[in-house]
């Protein structure tokens, strides 16, 4: 080879070698983009995964105070309560991967045979407490729930055997707040000790008791409430819900405490036998997860991008592949050049061997433009498969942007997406700009010319999330990426747009229901302070005035006024619990209306007569007002529900009415009653319109102005929407308020209401009678033999089930009053023994449980009435003598 030919050689050389050089720089570049894009989508899922799991802590925390205050609201809860609870707080929709709730006893060393044996009988089954070995305290679990063949085995285990559960009660004890323990081993997986657990505990204290001092708390606890958990169940569908799993090659794993070691590691979502090789490049983040005074670490990992596996080596072969091409067609055009002249200078040889020349010249001129013609068909391909992949891009566009100065850029290339995202063309794009950039949000395009400006100065990745303007009119979020290069002076950016919508509304939704959560937590929290207000107060005076009325000495009067206060404080405290008992069977869906034939005018005139009276009605001026003559006012509906709405709101309207006016009453249509209470008061702000109708959300003129719950509006509401009706308020500040609402207008049988309003109800003489009465409760036996002793009744006291049974077997007895909640024997049981000795005896229930299942309990065994403690006399006695008249 001569020196022209080396010669020839060095400018395919040179240009071989920068473009390699080229090529492997941007493929560089390009890989570290990649890592970078990899570690905050990475980081994302990480921080999504956190919040999802300390939001399912922070849910099990309040059901396990919400259990605390369950166990703190009454003084004895039995197991069927316990269950009852559980069932209504829907835990296996809520508390996602719990294994069980329970209650926890807190039992001194010298109690804790009673214990034992108080519990063997309640529970009708072998109960013991194990282990002994701490014997100071004993914290055995005495309910838990669902009570399954797995969770049966823990009732009984003494939690104090454990020091770590041991420690955790005792925190929470001393510290009055939730805690979470550390890694444990559930009881009831004790035979399979690889699953790992925890649980949160909260404490349950006697009420009414001072809890400032340390000591004060321990001596006060009665108990723990408790939630346990599998750690598997607890996070697995987290990881699933966030497609974190083996197939993303993403790593999750819980650690108890700040220390990241085996010994301390609680999840792993994948087996050692698929761990990483030790040689892999391995991306990690670690995050806190909070409960109170524990903490979890959570370490999220991902094997880093394999460089020969990315879109970087992709593009480090085709630059490699176009510099080989680009170096041998300028070889092949030197080449060419050089045999022309060598055959221009063999011009003066002989003509034959010059044909000959040149015919071998053309030999080779022709494999050689086939040679190029290949290599430029194979450019061509790799061309057109770069452009497939650009206009396949999902949800997003590849683009090529010219600044043509500061404020105006050009497009050089779009991907054929920009139709799906602009609704515009290719060639639009290419040739109109505007089409692209007038899309940016108004509120965002400062925003993002400012981070355009920034990464140009620093020559560094441009990077953002924005708002675009669809051609629909809605609005979409898109993440923008690019990198500014120089080419011939110009500013040139190649960059990606992608479609985050989806993204960015699922966030959007989180952040909106965190907000509701903690708006709902914090009405709720109001709610049951007003609550507990509520029941202390009158519970206060009836406590305080009937220790005054023990006093012997004390003066008729100062009797006769403290009874009275005792009276009303009860009426109060009655009315409290039947707006509690209304709003839960609202809540179930549990209300029974029992429609019945009534005069609605004879309503509205007996409330106007009870009202009138009423003291609490001072200087008003109260009027009524009825569109229907007393004749055509015949209606069907339920009257007691009807009376109860009316009488809230009108009891509401004197609450708010200093001076003026209240009138009520209903017009007509021949389909609608609309009724309305309209006061001259102090009215309601226009942004409490809205909150008036809910129990967690008073208007502020109800706040610490007068006393009441504020259940009446919610349950007046409740029940009429349950007539069929709505009810609305319209009001002004320092005007008045008019409540309105309506129910469908069922017309009733006058002559069938006459009939009904004349009946009258007669007591008979019963000195013949004999009356057994079932009840447990000393007071309540009491009360009802104060009542019926002016009726010349023989009556016979039954305190258990047993002794009911025995007494009807021994004497003639007409008439039975059952007590459901007995010791030794329950009155249901009794009542099924009573029907197969006597089928025509009847017999009443006596209850304090008012809801529709427990009255068709009682129907089902045999009894042939229903009486709600507290009862009336009227009542006690209309329903005695329907039987015994």
């Amino acid at each position: 080879m001569n020196n022209t030919s080396y010669k020839n050689l060095i400018l395919p050389f040179s240009i071989l070698l920068v473009g390699l050089v080229i090529s492997i720089v941007i493929a560089i570049k390009l890989y570290k983009a990649d890592l970078k894009v990899q570690q905050q989508e990475l980081e994302l899922k990480a921080n999504d995964l956190k919040f999802n799991i300390q939001n399912r802590l922070n849910v099990f925390q309040q059901f396990s105070k919400s259990s605390a205050s369950f166990f703190m609201s009454s003084d004895t809860i039995t197991r069927e309560e316990w269950k009852e609870f559980i069932t209504y707080s829907q835990v296996n929709q809520n508390l996602k991967g719990f294994q069980g709730v329970a209650f926890i006893a807190n039992v001194s060393a010298k109690h804790i045979d009673a214990h034992i044996a108080r519990f063997i009988n309640e529970f009708s089954t072998s109960y013991q407490v194990y282990p002994k070995s701490f014997t100071n305290q004993y914290t055995p679990i005495l309910y838990i729930e669902p009570l399954d063949v797995k969770n049966t085995k823990a009732v009984g285990f003494n939690i104090s055997s454990n020091p770590v559960m041991r420690k955790a009660i005792e925190e929470a004890r001393d510290f009055n707040e939730t805690v979470l323990t550390g890694k444990v081993t559930l009881i009831q997986d004790v035979e399979n000790g690889d699953q790992i657990g925890s649980i949160i505990y909260s404490p349950v204290y006697k009420v009414n008791k001072t809890l400032n001092l340390k000591e004060n708390k321990r001596d006060k606890i009665i108990g723990w409430s408790a939630i346990s958990f599998r750690i598997n169940d607890f996070i697995k569908d987290l990881v699933a819900l966030k497609n974190l799993n083996q197939e993303n090659s993403i790593q999750i794993k819980i650690y108890d405490g700040t220390l990241i070691n085996e010994e301390s590691l609680m999840y792993n979502s994948i087996a050692e036998t698929n761990a990483y090789p030790t040689t892999t490049s391995l991306i990690s983040f670690a995050l806190p997860v909070e409960l109170n005074r524990k903490t979890w670490t959570l370490l999220v990992t991902q094997p880093s991008i394999v460089f020969l596996e990315s879109k970087s080596m992709i593009l480090l072969l085709f630059g490699t592949i176009l510099s080989f091409l680009l170096s041998y067609l300028v070889y092949t055009y030197q080449n060419t050049a050089r045999i022309a002249n060598e055959i221009a200078k063999k011009l003066t040889l002989d003509l034959s061997d010059k044909n000959k020349e040149l015919i071998n010249k053309n030999v080779l001129l022709n494999e050689s433009y086939n040679r190029l013609e290949q290599a430029k068909e194979k450019a061509e391909a790799r061309e057109l498969q770069l452009k497939t992949i650009a206009d396949n891009f999902v949800n997003g566009m590849i683009y090529q942007a010219v600044a043509i100065d500061e404020n105006q850029r050009k497009f050089s290339y779009v991907s054929e997406t920009v139709n799906k995202l602009y609704g515009c063309s290719v060639d639009d794009a290419l040739n109109n700009p505007n089409l692209i950039y007038s899309k940016i949000h108004p509120d965002d395009k400062e925003k993002v010319l400012r981070s355009e400006r920034e990464a140009l100065r620093k020559m560094t990745v441009f990077n953002i999330e924005t708002r675009i303007m669809n051609p629909d009119g809605s609005i979409r979020w898109s993440y923008l990426i690019s990198k500014p290069r120089i080419i011939s002076g110009l500013v040139c950016w190649d960059g990606l747009e992608i479609d985050i919508t989806e993204r960015k509304n699922i966030e959007l939704e989180l952040i909106e229901a965190k907000e509701l959560a903690e708006e709902s937590e914090r009405l709720k929290s109001a709610f049951l302070a007003n609550m507990s207000h509520e029941i202390r107060t009158p519970m206060n005076s009836i406590l305080g005035f009937t220790e005054l009325l023990m006093n012997d000495n004390l003066a008729y009067e100062k009797k006769k006024q403290y009874h009275e206060i005792v009276h009303n404080s009860g009426k109060r405290l009655m009315g409290l619990i039947s707006d509690i008992i209304d709003i839960s069977k609202i809540d179930s869906h549990q209300l029974n209306l029992h429609y019945t034939n009534f005069n609605l005018n004879k309503l509205i005139d007996n409330l106007y007569t009870q009202f009138k009276i009423s003291p609490k009605l001072k200087n008003l001026e109260l009027t009524s007002f009825k569109s229907l003559t007393d004749s055509a006012s015949f209606i069907n509906s339920d009257e007691n529900r009807l009376v109860q709405v009316l009488s809230n709101l009108l009891e509401n309207a004197m609450k708010f009415t200093l001076k003026g006016s209240i009138t009520f009453g209903y017009q007509h249509t021949e389909n609608e009653l609309k009724f309305f209470v309209k006061d001259t008061g102090v009215g309601i702000k226009e942004q409490d319109l809205k909150l008036i109708f809910d129990r967690f959300g008073q208007s502020e003129n109800h706040i610490n102005a007068i006393e009441g719950t504020g259940l009446g509006l919610s349950i007046s509401k409740g029940i009429v929407e349950n007539l069929g009706g709505k009810i609305w308020v319209e009001s002004k500040i320092n005007q008045g308020s008019t409540f309105f609402f309506n129910i469908p207008h069922i017309k009733a049988d006058s002559k069938e209401i006459d009939h009904i309003e004349k009946e009258l109800v007669k007591i008979e003489n019963w000195q013949t009678k004999t009356l057994l009465i079932a009840e447990d409760e000393e007071s309540n036996f009491l009360y009802l033999e104060a009542i019926l002793e002016e009726q010349n009744l023989t009556i016979l006291h039954a305190q258990n089930g047993k002794e009911a049974v025995d007494l009807f077997k021994n004497n003639p007895v007409d008439m039975v009053l059952m007590d459901f909640n007995m010791p030794i024997m329950s009155g249901l049981e009794a009542t099924e023994k009573i029907r197969k000795i006597n089928q025509q005896v009847p017999i009443i229930a006596l209850t304090a449980y008012v809801m529709a299942e427990d009255k068709n309990k009682a129907l089902e065994v045999g009894c042939n009435g229903f009486l709600s403690k507290p009862i009336e006399k009227h009542q006690l006695l209309e329903t005695i003598n329907s039987f015994l008249a």
